[in-house]
């Protein structure tokens, strides 16, 4: 039997029609996936946004979802049970995160550029106020170190440029974690 969670906010954080809404899904994945993305390997994880509709799932068929909240674990702890579900290639590892919160535009950017730098450094010491998902992605860095996962930027914005206001705002990251390309000698 599955549980499918009722709407909750449809009007308020996207559009309460089911047509609307997936006219809109269709016009974000058409800009943001281009055809000549599908050339790409497919990622084992991703670290995405968790903040409004238009970021996250409808690309995929028929899936399998294991939610899993961290609470009081600890990154190593959290890379334990990654490995525990890393799985094969029908495996996506998909973390949840925002970067900074509630900065002015110029400071949240510097603060974003910094941690994605250290994301990217596969670097698993971030604060939660760098990423208010530090422990899962902490966990997953550890993980994609472990696995000799590369990691990839997507995209990196924050809430000044997709709701305007820039005086409070929240910092967007895309990533990718893809197999590093194996050299035969």
């Amino acid at each position: 039997m599955f549980l499918v969670r009722q709407h909750a906010v449809a009007g308020a954080f996207y559009p309460e029609q089911r047509q609307a809404l997936s006219r809109d899904l269709r016009a974000m994945l058409d800009a943001a996936w281009p055809a000549s993305a599908s050339a790409l390997p497919a990622p084992k994880a991703i670290v995405v946004p968790h903040a409004g509709y238009i970021y996250l799932q409808t690309v995929l068929d028929d899936f399998t979802l294991l939610p899993l909240a961290v609470g009081d674990a600890t990154a190593q702890e959290v890379a334990q049970v990654l490995e525990a579900v890393w799985g094969g290639p029908e495996t996506l590892l998909v973390i949840s995160s925002d970067l900074s919160h509630f900065l002015h535009y110029e400071h949240a950017q510097a603060v974003d550029d910094e941690t994605v730098h250290r994301i990217l450094a596969l670097d698993s010491s971030l604060s939660h106020s760098q990423a208010c998902g530090g422990t899962p992605v902490n966990g997953l860095l550890l993980a994609a170190s472990q696995h000799q996962l590369e990691p990839q930027l997507l995209g990196l914005c924050n809430s000044g440029d997709t709701a305007g206001d820039r005086s409070r705002v929240v910092g967007y990251a895309a990533i990718a974690f893809v197999e590093r390309p194996r050299h035969v000698h």
